[in-house]
């Protein structure tokens, strides 16, 4: 149940909800690319917020977010870090830009507290074909850390363009 609620949390701090459109912007979901991701560890969550949700039986969550004609004029770094903007007490920082998909990526991963809630989260954020794509990775504090994640989730998006 918190997860459930760490989730919604996440997706009012997103980068949708904090840079105001006039419209949501169109996602790439099953236009641009799909993903095949099938493990007995993780379970996809239907969530019409967000492209995929999954959840894994440790409780931590992986979300990704596209977002077409949007947020094409801002540094991946500063996206980055709007999306932690509601966490609180952000220590273990850790960050950079990085190679992903054979695009420039940026990653950013802390500790903090999340509305009173102690997480690990790690976003990695990219452009590909005018879209954007934001990848976050939830984690309660207490929870073995799940490792190339999301990496491995970045890794079985197929593209069709």
């Amino acid at each position: 149940m918190r997860i459930a609620y760490l989730f919604i949390l996440l997706s009012l701090m997103s980068c949708s909800w904090l840079i105001p459109t006039p419209k949501k912007a169109p996602s790439a979901n099953k236009k641009q690319y799909t993903l095949n991701y099938k493990s007995k560890e993780w379970k996809q969550i239907d969530q019409y917020q967000s492209d995929f949700v999954f959840q894994n039986t440790s409780g931590t969550t992986l979300v990704i977010n596209s977002f077409c004609g949007e947020f094409q004029d801002q540094e991946l770094k500063v996206l980055a870090l709007k999306t932690f903007n509601g966490l609180k007490d952000i220590r273990n920082r850790k960050e950079g830009p990085l190679k992903i998909l054979d695009r420039d990526a940026y990653s950013l991963q802390a500790d903090g507290d999340l509305d009173g809630v102690k997480v690990n989260i790690k976003v990695i954020n990219l452009r590909r074909n005018n879209c954007y794509y934001d990848f976050l990775k939830i984690t309660p504090k207490g929870v073995t850390e799940v490792p190339n994640q999301p990496e491995e989730l970045i890794s079985r998006m197929e593209f069709f363009q």
